[in-house]
């Protein structure tokens, strides 16, 4: 489970791709979202410096759904 922590994270790798940004989650980010391969994710930004990053489950319909 998620605790509301205020744990400082560093990107691991960040790439730009023209208008799309790429990043490397540590694993213990990447495990507690239980985040595999190839998953989809819904990233808000909150202020200037807070990203939030929920899992999304694609249904078979083409439709997210944020969990």
């Amino acid at each position: 489970a998620l605790s509301r922590t205020t744990d400082q994270m560093e990107l691991r790798r960040v790439l730009r791709f023209n208008k799309t940004l790429g990043f490397t989650l540590p694993s213990k980010y990447s495990k507690q979202l239980n985040l595999h391969w190839k998953d989809y994710v819904d990233i808000q930004l909150k202020n200037n410096n807070t990203i939030i990053i929920k899992k999304a489950i694609i249904s078979k319909s083409g439709r997210k759904n944020a969990r």
